[in-house]
């Protein structure tokens, strides 16, 4: 077997169908520079090339622009990115190089921002450079290739001079209308290998520049995100949130991404937490809450938020064996958004009176009678209970939970009949 076919058959077993990561993230990367390279200019790319952790080329979970950085550096980046679309050349990265440093200098930016800077090249010219935006990384699958194929590599000069050669190298010895993109996929795909030999778990990469890199779409189940305040923590866990409820959502901008997180969250899919120094375990998990019930005081368990998110996902486990919109949690959802769309409070008609529901707060309901200046209270618990058969309640609240839950069954007939307009 020749020098040629022995290179083509390694690269070939990492290529991205070689694991489920890679084979998500090769045709997402293709995507990104297709949509890119026809508008490099326009809002949507700009943001997608330097503002985003994961544009589909290289995750970087750290050293993005924040958001005051972005805004402030807005026209020099697009005339960088102008530049590099223009004339990649290692002329043209030193350039770009010194214009990032004097946008730090004058105080326009906070700090040089090399790997973005690198992955910009590779968004915008795969065939030229690699996605391992990142000196050790790229080095380490840089040397082993070297070594294993003898690419009579030099690998002197910086980033930009390393990647050119190596990528010049490859090509020369890989069909000439091999896909650069999926030969970017399968170097990174070499440097998880060569990681793993080294038993490092996960894929990132760390570099003194306290860059960390994320090549794929996977991501660890906890994460924390930390740094001065303007450092982009807030959009980049809005990010990662909607990433982990819907992997397969893109969006063009930040609006877009941030109108998704305002939708998941009213759906109950996304919960933010603010840890502040009163909040209790009974606050996460469960504790006992009190209200009144026919004018007797009773205490009753109260979830936390913890426990209505297990509860909320082993409900989502079983909607496959029944109608999802008459499910407590949708006629709850549609009851909350009718709420926020009455300021003043929704009326909840009796057989021979109303109420007016004027409060909701976790789980206490308060609600002013048709008659009296007295504040009343009902359970969300105890009125999901009601809903779903799994408790009788006779008490003096007795017919407000009644009519309550009429009022969400309208709402959930409601639900059925956009549903069956949207089938149509």
């Amino acid at each position: 077997m020749s020098p040629v076919e022995n290179l083509l058959d390694y690269i070939d077993s990492f290529s991205p169908e070689t694991n489920e990561s890679s084979a998500t993230w090769y045709p997402r990367y293709t995507h990104t520079y297709e949509e890119i390279i026809q508008e490099p200019k326009s809002a949507s790319s700009l943001e997608k090339l330097w503002a985003a952790s994961d544009n589909s080329v290289a995750s970087i979970r750290q050293g993005i622009l924040s958001g005051d950085d972005y805004e402030n550096a807005k026209d020099a980046l697009a005339s960088i990115t102008a530049q590099i679309q223009a004339s990649p050349s290692h002329a043209t990265y030193l350039q770009a190089l010194a214009e990032i440093e004097s946008l730090k200098q004058r105080g326009i930016i906070k700090k040089r921002y090399v790997a973005l800077l690198n992955r910009v090249f590779a968004a915008l010219h795969p065939d030229k450079v690699t996605s391992t935006v990142i000196d050790n990384a790229f080095n380490k699958v840089a040397r082993h290739l070297n070594k294993k194929f003898d690419l009579k590599l030099s690998l002197n000069g910086d980033w930009y001079e390393r990647n050119t050669e190596l990528k010049r190298a490859l090509q020369g010895r890989l069909p000439l209308d091999y896909d650069p993109i999926r030969l970017n996929v399968a170097l990174w795909n070499i440097y998880q290998d060569l990681e793993g030999k080294h038993k490092h778990k996960g894929i990132q990469e760390n570099s003194q520049n306290t860059y960390a890199v994320l090549a794929s779409n996977s991501q660890p189940l906890n994460q924390i995100l930390f740094g001065p305040p303007g450092t982009g923590k807030t959009f980049t866990t809005i990010e990662r949130a909607v990433r982990a409820a819907e992997p397969g959502f893109t969006w063009s901008n930040r609006n877009d991404l941030k109108e998704k997180y305002q939708e998941l969250i009213r759906k109950g899919r996304i919960r933010f937490v603010t840890f502040h120094q009163s909040f209790s375990y009974e606050d996460f998990v469960e504790g006992l809450t009190a209200h009144t019930d026919d004018e007797k005081l009773v205490y009753e368990k109260r979830l936390g938020i913890f426990r209505q998110i297990v509860r909320d996902a082993k409900e989502h486990q079983t909607t496959e064996v029944k109608n999802p919109t008459n499910s407590f949690n949708d006629c709850w959802e549609a009851f909350l958004t009718e709420f926020e769309d009455h300021p003043e409070g929704v009326q909840i008609s009796m057989k021979r009176s109303k109420f007016i529901i004027t409060e909701v707060d976790g789980n206490t309901i308060r609600f002013d009678k048709n008659q009296g200046d007295s504040v009343n209270t009902l359970s969300v618990s105890t009125l999901e209970a009601i809903f779903n058969g799994e408790r009788r309640f006779n008490g003096g609240l007795k017919p407000y939970y009644q009519s309550l839950i009429s009022h969400l069954e309208s709402l959930g007939e409601q639900l059925d009949k956009k549903a069956v307009q949207r089938q149509n």
